[in-house]
């Protein structure tokens, strides 16, 4: 469980964020901060953020994180960082979807949870939750340790099972209605461009009243041509049954 000190820090950063604006929010919280460049070749320039609070045995970690949402970006993202089994001692970091933090940590087992929200719109009002990721991640790598961390639409259960609610069930953040699932669309129908339900077992599709002069003998269906009557073959009666024509009129 998330410690309860950490989760008010988070909500507190967010509702920060959204009193005096992102821009100047990071500039505060995160503090100045000197860019190490990495290679002669010219290279963007990593700003990586020291939370290693002065222990000798340090590793760098880059953490970012996935929204379940296909094309969402640079939403107000918080990760709280705490050490595993050991409740207070972690911290919270600012950051936005889609882009990657770099941190240097203490080495050590992190438990980390990541929060993409909505800005609360009034002072002290609640953050939405958007998207919920975590991670459980050994830390201690002489190279950097990538970390992309993908999140979940977020549910009352799935807040209450990562750790984030109160010891009384209550939840800090306002909660989105749950995904529409979407309908699939129907398939190509036999002879007409559309797929329509089976009339009887057995029979997964079945063609609308059709006219011709050809007639399929298991279920006595008509066709105008042989490749209507193929295809009717095909997807009408796959579990071995057979047309054959039996009835011409007028040929």
């Amino acid at each position: 469980m998330v410690d309860p000190v950490l989760i008010g820090l988070a909500v507190g950063l967010i509702q920060k964020a959204a009193e005096i604006g992102m821009e100047r929010f990071f500039a505060d919280s995160c503090g100045p901060v000197a860019p190490m460049i990495a290679a002669p070749i010219p290279k963007p320039v990593i700003r990586r953020r020291d939370y290693s609070d002065g222990y000798g045995a340090i590793s760098d970690a880059n953490i970012s994180v996935a929204h379940h949402l296909a094309g969402v970006r640079k939403a107000p993202t918080f990760l709280i960082l705490e050490k595993f089994n050991r409740s207070g001692d972690g911290f919270v970091v600012p950051m936005l979807q889609g882009e990657t933090a770099f941190l240097t940590l203490a080495r050590d087992h992190y438990s980390i949870a990541a929060l993409i929200v909505d800005l609360p719109r009034i002072r002290g009002g609640k953050p939405t939750l958007r998207g919920l990721g975590w991670a459980d991640e050994f830390i201690a790598s002489d190279n950097a340790t990538v970390l992309r961390i993908p999140t979940k639409h977020p549910t009352i259960k799935l807040v209450q099972s990562v750790g984030l609610s109160g010891s009384d069930g209550t939840v800090p953040f306002l909660l989105p209605p749950p995904p529409v699932a979407k309908a699939l669309p129907a398939g190509p129908a036999l002879g007409t461009g559309r797929r329509t339900p089976a009339a009887a077992p057995g029979i997964p599709f079945v063609l609308p009243a059709a006219t011709g002069r050809i007639r399929c003998d298991v279920c006595a269906a008509k066709f105008p041509t042989f490749a209507a009557l193929a295809d009717h073959e095909r997807w009408a009666h796959p579990s071995g049954g057979q047309c054959v024509v039996d009835w011409f009129d007028d040929l």
